[in-house]
């Protein structure tokens, strides 16, 4: 179990899966690929152009090495968003135990899940987080990937 100590703040980061067919040659390639004909994405209180944001997501491209599974499980671990269901009872030690089993098996099913699905696609691993409550938190949170094959896992 994961246990913090110190300082904890507010803001949370997430971790994106992200499966491409065909690797866009520039930023506008991408803004077709993600965004269509949509022309801003936002959360809360700040938005940002599509532009922008496929622009962003084209650097965080550059340069990423072919992930493995085991970089790919570790983004993903324990964070998958919408696959979990119900939390258990925190204040008992085997539900916790059992949870987090639970929890490792289905990171396993549904990475494996993504890759079968996704075969022969090139996979990258995109990380923001909200604590700029800026461009970053409009990445993490405005659903940037919703038209592309991704994984999204929260680390809050």
């Amino acid at each position: 179990m994961k246990v913090r100590t110190g300082f904890v703040s507010n803001s949370s980061s997430s971790s994106f899966l992200v499966a491409f067919k065909k690797v866009p040659k520039n930023a506008e390639e991408l803004q077709q690929l993600m965004f269509g004909v949509d022309e801003s994405i936002g959360y809360c209180d700040s938005t940002l152009s599509i532009k922008t944001a496929a622009e962003i997501v084209f650097h965080d491209m550059e340069d990423q090495k072919y992930p493995t599974v085991s970089d790919m499980m570790k983004e993903i671990q324990g964070g998958l968003v919408g696959h979990y269901g119900k939390s258990p009872n925190w204040s008992d030690d085997k539900a916790i135990e059992k949870w987090e089993s639970k929890l490792i098996k289905i990171d396993i099913v549904t990475l494996r899940e993504f890759l079968i699905a996704n075969k022969g696609s090139r996979i990258f691993i995109f990380k923001y987080s909200d604590n700029d409550r800026g461009n970053n938190c409009v990445m993490e949170h405005g659903e940037v990937f919703r038209k592309l094959p991704h994984l999204h896992a929260s680390h809050h």
